[in-house]
This record gives C-alpha cells, sequence and structure tokens, in this order.
C-alpha cells in the first residue's frame, strides 16, 4: 500500500467512523447535553418516527411536559402542524461510513427546509452515529449537535435524581414505551420541582443560541 493511499484510507476512517468522533469528541465537538440553568427546567428529547409524532406530543401534553423531537424523515405538513405549542421537531442525522457523511449537507436541506430552520444561523440536532466529519458540515451550517445526559430506552430502566438543565433523552422506536417511560419521567419531575421542555427552550432560556 502506498503512502498516499494509507493516508486517504486514514483520513476516510478519521472523519467518517464513530469510534475516531469519540476519541476527539472532549476537543469541542461533545453534544450540548446540559446546560447552566437558574430555571427549574428539564430539557426532553424524545428519537421518534415523523408520524408518531403528533400523536406522542399529544400524549406528552395531557403529562404536562413538552418535548423535542428528533426525527429523520422530513415530517407532512399536516404532521408538523400537529406537533403542537411549546413542543419542537429537529433533525436527526443518520450515523454510518462515507456515503452517510458526504450526505450531510443533503440530510439537513431535506430536513431543515419543512422544519422551518432555513436561513437561521443556528439550530440544534441529534445524531443516531455522529462522526467528525458529521459535525463539522452540521456545525458550519450553524447547527448545535445535542444528546442526552440521561437516556432511557426501555420503561423499566433505573432513573435516578435529575438536575435543572440536563438533556434526558428517550430512545425507543416504540410509541408505547415512550408513553410509559414518559409516564415515570412526569413523577420524578414532579417530585422534584422540574418541567420538561424542549431542548430549543431549555437552551434559549439559558442563553444559549439556537
Amino acid at each position: 500500500m502506498t503512502t498516499t493511499a494509507l493516508a486517504v484510507l486514514v483520513a476516510a476512517w478519521t472523519l467518517t467512523t464513530g469510534a475516531s468522533y469519540s476519541l476527539v469528541s472532549h476537543l469541542g465537538m461533545r453534544p450540548v447535553t446540559s446546560v447552566a440553568t437558574n430555571r427549574p427546567e428539564v430539557g426532553l428529547l424524545v428519537d421518534a418516527p415523523a408520524q408518531a409524532v403528533p400523536s406522542l406530543a399529544s400524549a406528552l401534553a395531557h403529562q404536562g411536559i413538552h418535548a423535542s423531537f428528533a426525527i429523520a424523515q422530513a415530517p407532512a405538513r399536516t404532521e408538523l402542524a400537529a406537533i403542537g405549542t411549546g413542543n419542537q421537531a429537529i433533525p436527526r442525522l443518520g450515523g454510518g461510513g462515507l456515503w452517510r457523511w458526504l450526505e450531510t449537507g443533503d440530510q439537513l436541506h431535506r430536513l431543515n427546509l419543512p422544519l422551518g430552520y432555513s436561513g437561521r444561523h443556528h439550530f440544534v440536532y441529534a445524531s443516531s452515529g455522529p462522526s467528525i466529519g458529521q459535525w463539522l458540515m452540521a456545525h458550519s451550517a450553524g447547527g448545535r449537535l445535542v444528546g442526552g445526559a440521561v437516556r432511557l430506552r426501555r420503561p423499566g430502566d433505573r432513573l435516578g435524581p435529575l438536575r435543572a438543565g440536563e438533556v434526558v433523552e428517550i430512545d425507543t422506536s416504540s410509541p408505547r414505551a415512550v408513553v410509559a417511560i414518559a409516564s415515570r419521567l412526569r413523577w420524578r419531575l414532579h417530585a422534584q420541582g422540574l418541567h420538561g421542555v424542549c431542548v430549543g427552550r431549555l437552551m434559549r432560556d439559558a442563553g444559549q443560541p439556537v
């Protein structure tokens, strides 16, 4: 293998793999998982299919909780309109390899335009597999990567004390599980005098640019 070919392989690995991202994420590339705030707020991030968001938003609103819904497909106008006041839909980028990284710009365009983020300098997004290349491209477009300081995948997952300013992520493909986890979360928030809000509001209330 020539030196040039080796350099290309190393560069591709560096820019496209989650492993390399993990090695350097502490150098300013970490997702926003918490913010400093004097408000009794916790940000809720829900990974969900676009078609399930309206019903999930309604179910969570009945529990007094609002959320950011990270979606990987552009929602229909009716789905977006049904999300409701106080909630937020944000892009969720896919991970995995060179082509996914190169498609970052296209993914953001397809998702940001219907979500109303076109022309804005800052927006928040989630990723199912961040890489250095993906982070650099999204960051240059004004994106801020967010993720959960607390991540819940099943209704039975342990839920300890929460801190104001944290992001709690519900990461499951089952809408029924989302509602069950949110029900447990509601009791924890109530016991600690906290409110569940979308990540955008959490960051705005803390003076963060979004």
